[in-house]
């Protein structure tokens, strides 16, 4: 009976920590699906912290992370180590609620988009060389600040959603 108890906790733990799991090269790469095995990103921590600042806005509430892993269709690896990653930069807190409530770090109007976007668009190499690839990249990056350089959460939050305008 323990044996039973025992496949079932380590199972549980595998499906649970695939990711990590296949980060660590256990997983046979000819059979992962790489699809299946979410990474967090700057745009998914963008529309992680907006849902965050629009549940805060709107209800004065925190927004729980296994609520944001199923609107978004997350794992929820994917949304705590999002949330965990914003959270070091001071951009959300975690609130004392049943089941890890996520609250903005500081207010809306001094959280940029682009804050959120750039934690999760680093460059990991280590002495790259100016080339070409370089300008490249920090063309995006001057395009990047002049799009949404100056865009808030408060700004954001404040826009009606297409779910509220009525159509006549």
């Amino acid at each position: 009976s323990w044996m039973v108890v025992l496949a079932g906790a380590e199972i549980a733990y595998v499906v649970h920590h695939r990711r990590s799991i296949a980060l660590m090269g256990y997983l046979n790469r000819y059979l992962l699906d790489r699809l299946a095995i979410q990474q967090p990103s700057g745009r998914t921590a963008a529309r992680l912290m907006l849902a965050i600042a629009d549940q805060y806005a709107r209800r004065d509430a925190g927004m729980r992370e296994d609520i944001l892993a199923e609107r978004f269709g997350l794992g929820l690896d994917v949304v705590q180590e999002s949330l965990t990653r914003m959270e070091r930069a001071g951009i959300v807190l975690e609130a004392d609620a049943i089941g890890r409530a996520w609250v903005p770090g500081r207010p809306l109007e001094q959280i940029r988009v682009v804050e959120v976007i750039k934690l999760f668009d680093l460059d990991h190499a280590r002495n790259p060389r100016n080339d070409q690839l370089g300008e490249v990249w920090a063309q995006l990056d001057e395009a990047r600040e002049g799009v949404i350089g100056t865009l808030t959460y408060a700004q954001l939050t404040a826009s009606s959603r297409p779910s509220e305008t009525i159509e006549r």
